[in-house]
């Protein structure tokens, strides 16, 4: 494979009379690469928000040192398995030989294979979704898709914090391939909520016990279209919530206690994850989680 770079020049240091001084920086046209051909992954380790969730409550409570470090140019530090050629930097062919390539032996910022807010003024609305929303004739009307899901992944993104809006962003997630004027009401009535609860948030507490218990439910047939059920839970060490989730069930409940049969399935196996995890950083459970729910066929 080839790639035709841009490129462009900037001072190796602060003073930009020291023209000789400069460094070349080559920017290969990732967006030309064809995944199976040029490139066969694109997957890059990255930790779970839970685990670092988790790391923040034992170290409140077991009073433990923080320390946080990047590493500068990340991208640049890993070795290529795949074969990849770029053509030689505009102004600095080699006239000799204007036909030969640049191999990469490192990856560069803007291959696929190295890895990745918006904002608007709005009233303050006290909850972030409504039961009923009211309707109007253009509900329909499709909107443009680049901005609802610019918006959408942001309002994923904040998530990660605040448990609160998690189930409102999990219905509007579902309409990101073709949202309507509908969605994008649901999605603003989000941000006003956003707008007047900016105090909320995550707040982690010293516990003297550390001890895991859980809260599921699950709304039985909920889904008007698909008759599928949302489950949804929350995880807490100590007093310190660390997971949640909201998310459709994959497949049709045909009773209430199988919907929480289900419910309380998935949150068993974060829990499960969660105990593994601190069994290997060496906190011990003085007693078994414990998992609540409202279904007394489920129980």
């Amino acid at each position: 494979m080839s790639l035709d770079p841009s490129g462009f020049l900037r001072p190796s240091s602060k003073r930009m009379d020291l023209l000789n001084d400069t460094k070349l920086v080559l920017l290969p046209q990732g967006y030309t690469q064809v995944e199976g051909l040029d490139y066969a992954e694109t997957f890059s380790p990255v930790i779970k928000p839970t685990t670092i969730r988790l790391v923040l409550a034992l170290a409140v409570t077991s009073k433990w040192p923080l320390k946080q470090l990047d590493v500068k140019n990340a991208f640049l530090h890993g070795y290529l398995k795949e074969v990849v050629y770029i053509s030689q930097p505009p102004g600095f062919q080699d006239d000799k030989v204007p036909h030969f390539v640049c191999k990469l032996n490192r990856s560069l910022y803007g291959l696929k294979q190295a890895p990745r807010a918006w904002k608007m003024e709005a009233s303050i609305s006290a909850t972030p979704m409504a039961l009923a929303p009211p309707s109007s004739p253009n509900d329909d009307e499709p909107v443009d898709t680049t901005s609802y899901r610019s918006i959408v992944g942001s309002l994923q993104y904040l998530s990660l914090t605040r448990p609160d809006i998690i189930q409102a962003v999990n219905k509007i997630y579902q309409h990101f391939q073709s949202p309507t004027v509908k969605d994008l009401k649901e999605v603003k009535r989000i941000l006003r909520y956003l707008v007047g609860t900016t105090h909320l948030g995550i707040t982690i507490y010293k516990n003297h016990t550390l001890n895991l218990y859980a809260f599921c439910d699950t709304d039985w047939g909920g889904c008007p279209v698909t008759r599928q059920s949302t489950i949804g839970f929350c995880v807490y060490l100590g007093s310190n919530i660390i997971s949640w989730s909201s998310k459709k069930q994959p497949t049709i409940a045909r009773s209430s206690s199988e919907s929480e049969y289900r419910a309380m399935a998935t949150t068993t196996t974060e829990i499960t994850l969660l105990t593994f995890l601190l069994r290997e950083i060496g906190i011990p459970l003085l007693k078994p989680p414990e998992l609540l729910c409202d279904n007394l066929s489920a129980l």
